[in-house]
C-alpha cells in the first residue's frame, strides 16, 4: 500500500491511519467508542482492503462502512484508533509492532473569561455561576501545543514520522523501519517487550509520557477528523508528517541515549 501524503497540510483520517499501517495485511485497526462516560464504551474493528478501510462485520463485500462514516454517525462520541494493529478482534491480541509512540500530555489552562467583573449586571455571582457551569472551563495551552512540536520538530533524522494534535495531547510516532515480533505479546507479559521498555526511555529522555510509552497494548490516538467539544475552543484532531523515511531501532536507542 503506497500512500502520498504533502506536507506540511494535515492527513485526512484515511491517509493517517495508511500511512501509520503501510502494509496491514490481514491484520485489523481497531477504534475505541467511548460516550459521555467510558462505562459506554465499545470497539469497532476496520481491515484494510481495495483500496480502504472498512468496517468488518455482517456488510456486503466492497460496502462496509469506512472510517469517515464511523465518524459521522459517531460525531456525539470520542473516537480512539489503536497505534498498532491487532490480529483479532481484542485489543490485547496486537500484531507485530510497527510504530513507536509517544504521548506529550499538555496540560489544560484556566479560561481567563472565568471571572465575571460584579460590578456589571451580567456579574451577578448567582448568574456568574450558571455561566460557569455552562462554559468549557479549561481553554489549550497553545504556546505549550507548539513548544512540544517544536521540541519534536529539532530531533532532525529521528523526529517523528507523524503526529497527532489532539488540543491537550501531543503523540510522536515513529514508524520503523522492521517490525518487532514480541514474543512477551503473546504470553501478555508486556513488561518484557521490546517496544514497550524502548518507548519507555524515548519517553523518559524526551520528557513524554512514559506510562502511555510503556503499555502498547493500550495505546491509543484520537481519531484524526474528529472534534473535541470537551475542550475550549472546539478542537480538531489533526495529523501532520514531519518524517516520511523510517527510523531503526538503532537510531531510536541513539535517541533515548541523548545521541
Amino acid at each position: 500500500m503506497t500512500t502520498t501524503v504533502t506536507k506540511p497540510a494535515a492527513l485526512t483520517v484515511d491517509e493517517t491511519m495508511s500511512f501509520l499501517h503501510s502494509a496491514p495485511g490481514k491484520h485489523l485497526l481497531r477504534i475505541r467508542i467511548s460516550g459521555a462516560s467510558e462505562a459506554t464504551t465499545n470497539e469497532e474493528y476496520f481491515r484494510w482492503h481495495d483500496g480502504r478501510w472498512g468496517q468488518v462485520g455482517q456488510h456486503p463485500p466492497g460496502r462496509e462502512p469506512g472510517l469517515s462514516e464511523l465518524i459521522a454517525a459517531n460525531s456525539w462520541a470520542r473516537l480512539r484508533a489503536g497505534v498498532h494493529c491487532v490480529i483479532a478482534p481484542s485489543a490485547s491480541e496486537i500484531g507485530p509492532i510497527t510504530n513507536i509512540a509517544v504521548a506529550f500530555p499538555v496540560p489544560l489552562v484556566q479560561r481567563d473569561d472565568d471571572v465575571v467583573d460584579g460590578t456589571r449586571p451580567e456579574g451577578h455571582p448567582a448568574l456568574a455561576r450558571i455561566l460557569r457551569a455552562q462554559r468549557t472551563p479549561n481553554r489549550i495551552d497553545v504556546p505549550g501545543v507548539a513548544a512540544v512540536m517544536t521540541r519534536l520538530e529539532n530531533l532532525g533524522p529521528t523526529r517523528p514520522s507523524a503526529v497527532v494534535n489532539s488540543g491537550d495531547v501531543v503523540t510522536g510516532i515513529w514508524r520503523l523501519a522492521e517490525p518487532i515480533h514480541e514474543v512477551g505479546a503473546a504470553s501478555f507479559n508486556f513488561l518484557t517487550m521490546i517496544s514497550a521498555k524502548l518507548g519507555h526511555r524515548v519517553a523518559l529522555r524526551l520528557g513524554g509520557d512514559c506510562r502511555f510509552a510503556a503499555e502498547p497494548q493500550h495505546q491509543t490516538v484520537e481519531l484524526v477528523g474528529t472534534k473535541r467539544e470537551d475542550i475550549s475552543p472546539a478542537h480538531m484532531v489533526v495529523a501532520t508528517v514531519l518524517n516520511e523515511e523510517r527510523v531503526t531501532l538503532e537510531q531510536l536507542e541513539r535517541l533515548a541515549a541523548g545521541g
